[in-house]
């Protein structure tokens, strides 16, 4: 039985490590996070913040390179820099938690109220 268990927890660990390898390539590819410089009408100021989000996002980085480098961010707790919005995700996460787990709670209540009446 333990055989089983570690070799589900094995499988396990490498199905998320290719999910989140696959999603990290298709947000990769999504979009230009440089786009929004085009309304920068100087030229200065535009090459300044291109220059710094490409260095604060390491976009000139090949992608796989960049997932493991965030990988290993990750694994220390640090989960990067908005493209959106340039600021620290783990910031985000905390203000939108106490939302997530409102929705959570009404979504389970409903669920249950519906699923036994």
């Amino acid at each position: 039985m333990a055989t089983f268990v570690a070799r589900r927890l094995l499988a396990a660990f490498f199905i998320v490590l290719g999910a989140s390898f696959v999603v990290y390539l298709l947000m990769a590819n999504a979009g230009d996070p440089l786009a929004f410089t085009s309304e920068i009408a100087n030229p200065t100021t535009c090459e300044a913040v291109r220059r710094s989000i490409t260095e604060a996002l390491h976009l000139d980085v090949h992608p796989v390179a960049r997932y493991f480098t965030w990988l290993g961010d990750v694994l220390r707790g640090d989960f990067g820099i908005s493209a959106r919005t340039q600021q620290s995700v783990n910031g985000e996460l905390g203000g939108r938690l106490l939302m997530t787990l409102k929705l959570v709670s009404a979504a389970m209540v409903l669920s249950i109220v519906v699923g036994t009446s």
